[in-house]
Parts: structure tokens; sequence; C-alpha cells
């Protein structure tokens, strides 16, 4: 009873201490320099940041508490480094544990040793939501070793990197766990969208893109491996990308003491460089790795290195073969057309998307009878509604020998069935009984030309 009355009077005691503060020009400390200079601050204070632009000497600061709350107030106030730097490291440094940062735009960071940041964490965890990070060398740049988290989420990552390979979007190093969760990562200047050491990674919802200027090199790269999952996220490889590799695991050495396993799963991946990239890139000595339920489409080799598990992906070079609502504008939702609807496979909770990306920010992911393959889900269960208005029926479906396809006006010229890598494996004229026997087990698309000259899609399960 004792010691539960000693941590009741600890709290009551922090909390008597925790304090606001006020910083912008209708308050008496002007800027956020100006407030860590003063030395006031205690742990857990609570910082609110007027939504004005601090140039130069003004936006910098060097937060030394643990467990502050920094939060930017209104359309976000904007840190604008102007050739200046604290400490040699960039904009804001976290000295302290555990901090906060909220709603702040971080700008032009730049440093002698070419890596200033934005954000320079050398305490130990750190939480960023709806930040912005734009033309830093180092969109946040992570020090500190072996200990505490580095969560991120529903920011934004815009022309980070110095430009020659060695500086990130977000540069992480060998802590305990990072958390990397409905950001939008892109147009990192030669390096990359993503890097992390940390023994564990959860990179969830994000989108990682050159989009069509960018000159990123890989948009996920974790060189030490660990205990990663891949899930839910779009990746774009524009056409200047530097580096033919998508993602890349352990290629810098698996680390000592690491459980070295990955899991990438529900992802849509697509290449637009002109010459042929490599989706996923293992290094030897992974323990398991499972690339499942994954779109990969434009020019290149699905995987390099050695995978325990790998199905239900659609692979095919063809970008227009997935199906995406709209590519060119950043719209990676499915139309309902095409076999990555309800192509996928159910696996664990752990490795079930219960969620899908959206600008800077993620929605409920609709889960239907059978997952969709890639990092959406069409919203409406898959139905032949679409034939029956033509009074066309197939059954069954799962199937395993004998097709049936009913339809009464007999107005089927030709059907198609295509497979996962967008092959046709069967095409013939119209036919009531289709046997599918010899066809190995598997989603297939079937595509009807009706006499008029319209297509109609339906899904086919072999079993």
């Amino acid at each position: 009873m004792k010691y539960f009355i000693l941590l009741i009077t600890c709290f009551l005691s922090f909390m008597a201490h925790s304090r606001t503060f006020q910083v912008g020009s209708n308050y008496s400390f002007k800027t956020p320099a100006e407030l860590s200079n003063t030395r006031v601050l205690s742990d857990g204070d609570t910082i609110y940041i007027s939504a004005e632009d601090f140039i130069g000497n003004d936006a910098l600061a060097n937060w030394l508490p643990n467990k502050l709350v920094i939060i930017g107030q209104g359309n976000k106030p904007k840190l604008k480094a102007a050739g200046k730097y604290i400490l040699g490291k960039g904009i804001w440094v976290l000295s302290g544990d555990s901090i906060e940062v909220h709603n702040i735009s971080f700008e032009d960071a730049k440093v002698p040793s070419k890596n200033g940041a934005g954000i320079r964490l050398d305490g130990h965890g750190m939480f960023v939501y709806h930040c912005t990070f734009r033309n830093n060398e180092d969109g946040i740049l992570v020090t500190n070793t072996n200990k505490g988290g580095v969560h991120v989420y529903y920011s934004e990552f815009d022309g980070n990197g110095y430009g020659d390979g060695l500086s990130h979007s977000i540069y992480v190093g060998y802590v305990e766990h990072c958390v990397f969760y409905g950001n939008y990562s892109h147009h990192a200047k030669i390096g990359h969208c993503f890097k992390s050491r940390a023994a564990k990674n959860d990179i969830l919802y994000n989108r990682f893109a050159d989009e069509e200027t960018g000159n990123s090199s890989r948009l996920i790269d974790v060189p030490n491996g660990g205990d990663v999952l891949i899930m839910g996220n779009e990746l774009m490889q524009g056409p200047r990308a530097t580096n033919n590799n998508v993602i890349g695991y352990g290629l810098e050495g698996l680390k000592g003491g690491y459980k070295h396993k990955v899991n990438i799963v529900n992802n849509t991946m697509v290449n637009k460089r002109q010459a042929s990239c490599i989706f996923v890139k293992f290094a030897p000595g992974t323990y398991t790795s499972k690339v499942i339920n994954n779109i990969m489409v434009g020019k290149g080799v699905s995987i390099s290195g050695t995978v325990t598990e790998s199905h239900h992906n659609f692979i095919n070079s063809s970008i227009d073969s997935a199906f995406l609502k709209d590519e060119a504008n950043k719209d990676y939702s499915l139309t309902g057309s095409g076999f990555v609807i309800h192509g996928g496979t159910t696996l664990i909770e752990e490795l079930t998307p219960s969620k899908e990306y959206t600008r800077l920010s993620v929605k409920e992911r609709l889960l239907n009878a059978t997952i969709d393959i890639g990092a959406h889900e069409w919203p409406e269960p898959f139905s032949v509604s679409e034939m029956e208005n033509y009074g066309i029926t197939l059954y069954p479906n799962p199937v395993k020998t004998n097709l049936y396809i009913v339809s009464p006006k007999q107005n089927i010229t030709s059907i198609n069935l295509i497979n996962i890598l967008g092959e046709a494996v069967l095409e013939f004229p119209f036919t009531p009984i289709l046997n599918v026997s010899n066809l190995e087990r598997g989603v297939y698309l079937v595509q009807m030309k009706l006499n008029s000259g319209t297509l109609l899609n339906s899904k086919l399960l072999v079993q």
C-alpha cells in the first residue's frame, strides 16, 4: 500500500510541476530559440507555437527536458533554417527523451557535415505527428543507440537529402523500435525515402514515391535486417530513380543480436524506370522472409535472394494490368476490374491490413470474403452483377472440373481465361461447359466478349 501511495504522490507532484508555454509574436517568448535558451522548461511541459514563419536563428532549438509536448497551431508554424543551424546538427535537436512534436514544418536544414536535419534526435524516444520536412539534408536523423522508439505518423517528407546518397528523408539509427505510419515520403535526393537500422520496424500504410521527377535511391532500406513488417504501403519508383532496388533488406550486413525476419504483405509497388528493377532484395542469411499478396507491376524482377514464402503476388510488366484507378494521379485504389480483386490469401491477424493509405492519413480497409491483392481493397464485394445485367451466370465458383456458363441471350462470342501473371491460358469461342481440371489451382480472370463488342470481366477461383 505504501508503494502505491508513493506512486500517486510522485504522479501528482509531476502533474503539479508541468506547465504550459506559448511561443509567438504575441507572447512573452517570441521564438522557439528564445524559449529553449531560457532553460525554464521542465520535464512534461507543453509548448504551443503560433502559426508563423520563424527564420534563421529564431527557428533553432535544443530541447533538453524529457516528455515535452510541442504543438504547432493553425496551419503549421514554419521553421526555415535560412543557412543557420544549432550544434552543427540542424533546426531542432531533441536532447531529452520521449518528446512529442505535432503540426510543425521544418525546412532547408543544412550544415557543413552535409547531414543537417529538420529534427535531430539525440535523446531516447520520439513521437512526431502531422509534421512536414522539406528540403533538408535529412528530414529526421536519429543518432542514439539501442534504446527507445521512434514513432512518426501522418507526416510529409518532401525533397530531403544532400544528394550524395548518404542522407535521407528519414534515417533511424540502432534504436529498439521504429513505427512509420500513414506518411508520404517522396522526392528524396538520391538518398532513401526511408532508412532504418532499428531492431524492429513497422512500416505501415505509407506512400513512398519518386513520382515523375524524383531521383531517390531505394524507397525502403533496412540495411541491417531485424524484425520488419512492411504492410499496406504504396511504392512508386519513378523514371529517374538512381537505384534499381525498391525494397532492400540486410544489404549492409545482418546485425548480430537481431531477429532477422521480414514480412512484406499487401503492398502496391509500381516501377517506371525504363531499366528493369528488383522489387525486393534480401541479404543471404535472413531467418524468415515472406512476400505475400503484393502487386508488383512494371519492368523488374520480383525477388532477389532467398525467400521463405512467396505467393498470391500479382506480378506483371504492364502497369495497366493492375487496374489501378488513376495511377498517373497517385490514386492506387482498385477499379473493380482485374483479378487482384479477391486474389489474395487470408493470413494471421498480425499480417492482415486493417487500414489503407489515404493522403497523409489512413482509412479503414473494408475486408470482404477474400482479401484483395495490394495496398487497397475494392470497396464492394465482388459479384457478377455486371454479367447478370446481360443474363449471364457462371457456376460453380470456386470450380474444380466443369464451369457452366449460362447465357440465355446467346450473345457471347468468345471467352478468355487469364492467369495471375496476365497471360492468356485459354482462348476459345463460346461454349456452355468449360472443363478447367487441367488448369493450375489459383485465381483467373474470365473475360467474355459480346457480339456488341462489350467486354465483361469476372473472377474465377480454380481449386
